[in-house]
């Protein structure tokens, strides 16, 4: 009896830190999942910052648009964000824009 308390504890011990990282990384791929960029990521990016950097804030690269600019899906709405990169890939601009048909500056 006392060697299969022991084997249980020795089983216990070694999956329950395994159980515990296979939820942590399963929670840190829903919060990365989402492919468009928060209303506090665009606050969050300014002139100068890295593309590398963006990219890993929007969890995707985004669409190619015209010249250096990038175009990101934001979330909750229908608008896009246009980020205008330097020949260093580094932020210049970043614009927000109504996709809406009925908007007329979104043509």
């Amino acid at each position: 009896m006392r060697k299969i308390i022991l084997a249980l504890t020795a089983l216990v011990t070694v999956a329950a830190p395994a159980a515990t990282v296979a939820v942590t990384t399963s929670s840190a791929e829903a919060s990365t999942s989402t492919t468009c960029i928060s209303r506090t990521e665009y606050r969050a990016i300014h002139r100068g910052m890295r593309q590398a950097r963006v990219t890993s804030m929007a969890g995707y690269y985004g669409r190619r648009a015209e010249g250096r600019a990038r175009s990101y899906r934001a979330c909750g709405g229908a608008s896009r964000v246009l980020v205008a990169y330097s020949a260093r890939n580094r932020v210049q601009h970043k614009y927000r824009v109504s996709t809406l048909a009925s908007d007329p500056l979104a043509h």
